[in-house]
């Protein structure tokens, strides 16, 4: 999520949810940022300052000449300067910093942009943001996370999310009437889905689109960043790019495609490059449930077994696609407690013991051996 206790003045006025908020003060919006503001006093002149230098432009809906913008550039810094603001009980004018002008200039650049972005966008490329998803739609609930911990909020099937702090949903009051289960998300949560498989479960996050049918998995798509991740932790999870998979594709029930993923795999797109890198997770878990989890960890305590039914154990276990030759490890044994060690210590130990090396791609494990005599 974004950290604005670090904003200064520049970073609020870029920002689109605070954008927003500034020109259509939405009821949701409204509770968010007063919430956060009553929540972060230290940063109320600097939200302040900012709000009123987004309301002193004055947005068309074509870009400026170059003398029309200076004469912009002009009137703005004069009200810049007559604006009040308040601080400490004490009404005072808000003082021309010298960054200011440049400022000026790109907000007011920004304001035709901002204009043509959530009002004059018939026509021109789609825009997969969440205000655009979610502003074409009049049934949605919108729920907001404004506290510093996660939320957890039950949906209409009774899957459920773990909203971050600073995050926001947007989801239709009943999922009954619907082919499939849409969700709109800005910010990052863990959605622990009911299964359903004629009813896709389906989470649109900016320039994404994950599928499932019933699991538990982690979307992180914050306005304004670089990158957009989707980690799973239980079942499967299919990820789309939304310019390139047709709703046909998506809703589609029984099936997934596109980017699939299992647990301890996650994909990272990149918004710029427009590209998916699928991986391992940092630190990979013991998928299972409670009541197993201890006799899992304990069926990695192996005496003289042979490699290949390891890597096969630590296959059931963890989730994850473990390739390697059979037929080189036909004669390789070892002996060693994993009970305790990470995945990838767990590795490292076993190959280092029968000469083996391996690497990560595209989210399984290769091993390559020479094989033991």
């Amino acid at each position: 999520m974004n950290d604005y206790r670090q904003y200064t003045v520049m970073n609020f006025v870029t920002d689109p949810d605070f954008m927003r908020w500034v020109r259509f003060g939405n009821p949701a919006d409204e509770q968010f940022w007063n919430n956060w503001i009553n929540n972060n006093p230290a940063s109320k002149e600097i939200v302040e300052e900012a709000r009123l230098l987004l309301l002193s432009v004055k947005t068309k809906e074509k870009t400026a000449g170059e003398e029309e913008l200076q004469q912009e550039v002009d009137r703005l810094m004069g009200s810049i300067r007559t604006f009040p603001v308040e601080q400490k009980g004490v009404v005072r004018g808000m003082f021309v910093q010298p960054w200011m002008r440049i400022a000026a200039s790109i907000i007011i650049i920004l304001g035709c942009a901002i204009s043509g972005y959530f009002l004059f966008s018939g026509g021109k490329k789609n825009s997969y943001s969440y205000a655009d998803v979610v502003s074409g739609h009049n049934d949605l609930i919108e729920r907001i996370n404004s506290t510093l911990s996660p939320q957890k909020i039950l949906l209409p099937d009774s899957s459920s999310v773990e909203l971050a702090a600073g995050s926001r949903i947007s989801y239709s009051a009943t999922f009954a009437r619907n082919a499939t289960r849409d969700v709109y998300l800005s910010g990052e949560g863990f959605f622990t889905v009911t299964k359903d498989a004629n009813h896709p479960f389906r989470v649109f996050a900016n320039e994404i689109v994950t599928k499932v049918l019933g699991t538990s998995f982690i979307v992180k798509s914050i306005q304004g960043e670089k990158d957009i991740h989707v980690i799973v932790k239980t079942g499967k999870v299919s990820v789309y790019a939304q310019e390139n998979a047709s709703a046909s594709e998506t809703a589609a029930p029984k099936q997934l495609g596109g980017i699939l993923l299992t647990p301890n795999q996650q994909v990272i797109y990149s918004v710029a490059e427009k590209h998916f890198e699928k991986k391992l997770v940092e630190a990979p878990e013991v998928v299972t449930s409670d009541e197993t989890k201890v006799k899992q960890v304990q069926s990695l305590v192996f005496a003289d077994a042979p490699v290949a039914s390891v890597f096969e154990q630590m296959k059931t276990v963890y989730k994850i696609p473990i390739v390697y030759d059979a037929g080189k490890l036909s004669h390789c044994t070892i002996t060693a407690d994993c009970s305790n060690e990470s995945f990838y210590n767990q590795l490292d130990l076993i190959c280092a013991a029968i000469n083996a090396r391996y690497e990560v791609k595209d989210g399984e494990v290769v091993i390559t051996a020479p094989g033991c005599k």
